[in-house]
């Protein structure tokens, strides 16, 4: 079964050469691995959907690696549902607007 972002690739291939050297690129910084599934592991792992973006409307086209956590893991949760809530870091709108006297 050929994937969406697979199928993209296939009618665009200068967007697989720079998604290829883009995930090259995270993967020398050590920011992403590669997934060596072992059955027996009880470790939880949770695989994030990718997709390419490409901006071309400056001079240079960027294309960057958009990560989609809208997949089910096999117990039925998003990451998003495992990942703690912090404190609120950014100070409350009326704060901010009442300090530039608007």
């Amino acid at each position: 079964m050929v994937s969406k972002l697979e199928q993209r690739f296939q009618e665009y291939p200068d967007l697989h050469q720079a998604y290829s050297e883009c995930m090259q690129k995270y993967e020398n910084l050590c920011h992403i691995n590669q997934n060596n599934e072992d059955a027996n592991s009880r470790e939880e792992r949770y695989n994030l959907q990718r997709h390419a973006v490409c901006k071309t409307s400056n001079s240079t086209s960027h294309t960057c690696d958009v990560l989609d956590d809208s997949l089910r893991s096999s117990n039925g949760l998003w990451l998003n549902h495992l990942l703690l809530v912090g404190p609120t870091v950014q100070q409350y709108l009326y704060s901010i607007v009442l300090r530039f006297g608007i």
